[in-house]
This record gives structure tokens, sequence and C-alpha cells, in this order.
């Protein structure tokens, strides 16, 4: 038990360095190059707000984050730099003391990465503000200690920014709405082949360095097991690195070209192949079908909440290529693709995919996914104008609802209530949010308001 204790606080205290280590790289970037009193050139701040511009693109613009992730895999100093760059955090996070330039040197060597003046300029060049020296008392620099903004070992004590800088850093605000953009495009990352590509190389990198470099300390062993699987650690540090790398990129470029990075529109592009480089990729990163499968679904649906229904009807269909999937698994697929059609007004093509879903589910004697899969289908003929077959459904629905444990029951009258409301059946409706009002386990104190407070405006 205690063992366990020590390791949840070890994971915290790895997510806390590794999530902030971006924020204090390019902080530490801008305070280098504030001169002594403090002062601020005009330059600096648009350097500041164009290299923000370029970050926000990066996240909100699925083109445009594809077109940086594929131009800088292509750029042969990059791929090199990130090796050493990667061993470095490595180090640092691993060992209180870090690394020594030497050690770094003697690595870079034997690898045909870099020259000794190659790695000296990737600290105290290229990527110094990423590295935060140890000590001072050798007279041959090889042999300082140097850590990184990576390390949980070395706390910042340094001063803020100056506001005018802060602001320059928020040229797109995170609104809760932008955040909520944010997220769908975090999903739909996912399947981008060139991403999972690189978290794979990534991974087997990070592996492979750490068998060199040792990983015997107890923040190295919970580290090691983080990166050898599909974890929140795993790919925060992935994000983060990738990021540094980018603006590695992004500096390089002449201001021409960064003016037209800024302005182009950059539009988003998938295909079939794409999707089944994506599902292979993913397979081989979670090693089971089951997880692949799920977080394709996931990234389609948040393809249908971004209105991209071209790319989202690739994905669901090469979820149909998963062979070992469940009934569930084959359900929930020809699901996702009613829920596409259902967001393009197509309800005869809905009725169509219902069908098949409901066939699988029945196949799976899971009667919560049944009733779902009834409900939706039933959603579907009412749309396509056939009321009375679309209201036996509905009752189907229930019946299947009615044979489950009480929270199950209630999520499941409390979708087809929903369902009601989206035909503007308000008869229905409330006939079902009552049932599900009775159902409702007394825990669920937000549902039971929710729904209260529904029925005194429909009622």
């Amino acid at each position: 038990m205690e063992e366990w204790k020590l390791e949840d606080e070890i994971k915290n205290v790895l997510k806390l360095s590794i999530s902030s280590a971006f924020d204090k790289w390019g902080s530490q970037y801008y305070r280098k190059r504030i001169d002594k009193k403090g002062r601020l050139t005009k330059k600096l701040l648009e350097e500041a707000k164009q290299e923000d511009l370029f970050l926000s693109k990066r996240v909100f613009v699925l083109g445009f984050a594809r077109h940086v992730t594929k131009k800088a895999l292509k750029n042969p100093d990059l791929t090199k730099q990130k090796k050493v760059i990667l061993r470095t955090i490595l180090q640092s996070i691993i060992y209180e003391h870090g690394f020594t330039v030497k050690e770094l040197e003697k690595n870079a060597k034997s690898n045909d990465l870099y020259t000794r003046r190659h790695t000296q300029r990737i600290i105290h060049e290229s990527y110094s503000e990423a590295f935060i020296g140890l000590d001072k008392q050798h007279k041959d620099e090889r042999l300082s200690s140097f850590s990184t903004v990576f390390s949980p070992h070395v706390e910042s004590s340094e001063d803020g920014l100056p506001p005018e800088l802060l602001a320059a850093f928020n040229t797109i605000p995170m609104t809760p709405r932008n955040i909520e953009w944010v997220k769908k495009n975090a999903r739909i990352r996912t399947i981008t082949p060139e991403y999972l590509d690189e978290l794979i190389k990534f991974r087997d990198e990070a592996i492979h360095i750490m068998h060199e470099i040792g990983y015997q300390t107890e923040t190295g062993r919970v580290l090691y097991d983080e990166l050898s699987k599909v974890s929140e650690i795993q790919q925060i540090f992935h994000n983060h690195l990738q990021s540094i790398i980018a603006v590695g990129w992004w500096r390089g470029r002449r201001d021409t070209t960064k003016r037209r990075l800024i302005d182009d529109g950059f539009p988003w592009k998938y295909t079939a192949k794409d999707a089944e480089n994506a599902r292979e990729l993913l397979i081989e990163i979670t090693n089971s079908e089951d997880h692949a499968f799920g977080v394709i679904c996931d990234s389609g649906m948040a393809l249908v909440e971004m209105n991209l229904h071209d790319s989202a009807e690739i994905v669901f269909k090469e979820c149909i290529k998963f062979e070992k999937g469940s009934p569930v698994m084959k359900g929930i697929v020809h699901e996702n693709l009613a829920v596409y059609h259902r967001k393009n007004e197509r309800p005869k093509l809905m009725i169509r995919e219902m069908k098949k879903a409901v066939n699988w589910f029945r196949k799976s004697g899971d009667n919560y996914r049944i009733s779902v899969g009834l409900k939706n289908l039933g959603e579907a003929v009412w749309m396509y104008g056939y009321d009375e077959a679309a209201l036996r459904y509905y009752k189907e629905a229930e019946k299947y609802a009615d044979s489950l444990e009480q929270e199950e029951k209630a999520g499941a009258l409390w979708n087809i209530a929903f369902s009601a409301r989206r035909i503007k059946n308000i008869q229905m409706e409330i006939e079902y949010l009552t049932k599900c009002l009775i159902s409702c386990p007394e825990d669920w104190t937000d549902r039971i308001l929710a729904i209260e407070q529904r029925l005194n405006v429909i009622s």
C-alpha cells in the first residue's frame, strides 16, 4: 500500500514538472533576451506575438498542425537535435545531478549524431533556454553539471516576465469555447498517422536511452513504466517535446515564410489511407484492438462535433475493419455512422445503420446497448416520417430499460427522454423524464435537479 502511495506521488510530481516545462522553456527564452534594465524592444514583442500566433494556430487549425509535423519530420537537423535533447531531459528527470557536457558529447559522437562543437551549441545557443547550470566550480566546462526545465529536482526562482510580454503570449485567449475546441482537436490528432508514428519513435527512443543511462532511481522506475505504455505522462511528455521541436523549426524560418505560415489557410485533409495507417499504428501503440477501436471511434465523434463529416465517415468505415471486434464493438461502429447521418439529416441512411447496430447489440446480449440502439432507431424512423413505427421502437427500448439495474435503467430512460426532446415530442419527453426521475438513485443529485428544472419548463 505504501509503495502504491509513493508511486502515485512520484507520478503527480512527474506530471507537474513535465506539463510546466514548455512554459518554463518559453519564459527562459524571452527572459534571456530582455536587457539588464528589463526593457523590451518592439522587435522582441513582435517576435513573441508571432510565435504565440504560430503555436495557437498549430493547436486550433488541424491542417496546419499536420503541415508543421510533417515539415519537422523531414528536417534532419531537428531529428538529431531531438535525440540529444531527449537524452538530456531523461537524465535530468531520473538523476538529481543531471548530466555533464562531456557525457553528452561522448554519446552524441558514438551515435554519429553530433561533434563536440555541435553538442555545445545545442546547450549554449540553439536550445539554451531549456538548460540549467547546476554548478560553476569546474574550469573545464565540459565537467560542469546541467539539468533541464523538465527536471522535478530543480526549482526556478527567477522573476516573472514583464506584463507586456505576458500579454503577447495571450493573443488568443483560452475562453471556455476555445478550450472545448482544443480538446476536440486533441482527440482528432490521435488519428493522424504522422503524429502516431512520432509517438512510437519517441517511446522507443526514450526506452532505448533509459536502458543506456540506467533508471534505477524511484523516479526513474516510475518514468520507465509510464513511458513503456500508453499513459497520460507518455502523451504529455511527447506533446511538449514535439512543441519544442516545432518552435525550433519555426525559429529557423525566414520572416517572409513566417508571415505566409500565419496568413495561409492550411485546410484539413484526411484520406482513407490516413485512416488505415492510423488504425495499424494505434494497434501497435496500444497492443490492443479494443483500445485502438475506442480511440478511433472517439476521434470520429470529435470529427462529427467539428462538422468534418466526410472525414468522420472515412474514420467510421475504417472501424468496420477491426476483425476481432466483439458484437458490441461492431454495433458501436454502425451506431456512430448513424449519429453521423443524423447530424447530416439523412434519416434513411441512419435507419440502415441503426438496424445493423441493433442486430449486433442483440447478439451481444447487452440490454443497455439494445435499449439505446432501439431508441436511436426509433428516432431515425420518426425523422423519416413514420411516427407509429417509431413509437413501437421507443416502447421496445423502454422494455429493455426496465430489465436493467437501477443506474443503467435511469440512464437508458434519460436517453429516451432526450431523444424525445430532439424530435420535439413534448408529451413523450415528459413521460420519460418522469419515469427517469422515479428510477434515479438518490445520489444523482445533478441529474435529478436537471430533470426537475426541465419538467418545470415544459409542463
